[in-house]
Order: C-alpha cells, then structure tokens, then sequence
C-alpha cells in the first residue's frame, strides 16, 4: 500500500514491519518482508537482523534463528546481547 502511495520503504520500515511481525507470530509473513526488502537491494542493519531474529524466537524456530545470527555475522554486522538472548531463549 506504502508504494502504491509513492511511499519508498527503508530499511526503518523494513524493520519496524519484522518487529510488528514477531510480535504478531506471523514468522511467513516476515519471511516474505525479509525477502521483499533483499529484492529492493535494501542492506539489512543489526535492527532488521534482530526483530528477524525474534521472530523466529516467537515462532519456537531456533534453527532458522541461529542461521540468521550466522548470516548476520557473516555479513559484518556485530550481534549485540539482545540478539543473542533471543537465540538462547
């Protein structure tokens, strides 16, 4: 609907979809934004890579959760404690 109005989404927007997603239980749905914001080239941050981690922490998905951590990692972005917490959890 956003850029149907013109509205390009960021990767604030992005993240802010992923976190309301987690929170939600909707892990398919954020998988689809996860891809979407990957497709528009946009470069996910520690934020995007934490509410998707916390998705999957939601949906009790600890293998695709520690999978994120690695690509996080791998992709230089530093994981913080809350992400890390959330993989334990």
């Amino acid at each position: 609907e956003m850029q149907a109005e013109g509205v390009i989404p960021d990767i604030r927007t992005f993240s802010s979809l992923l976190t309301a997603c987690g929170k939600g239980g909707q892990c398919a749905e954020a998988m689809a934004i996860w891809e979407e914001m990957e497709s528009a080239g946009i470069v996910p941050n520690s934020y995007a890579y934490g509410a998707m981690i916390t998705v999957c922490d939601y949906s009790n998905d600890w293998v695709r959760a520690t999978k994120i951590l690695e690509e996080m990692t791998a992709a230089n972005v530093p994981p913080n404690v809350y992400n890390y917490s959330a993989v334990i959890h």
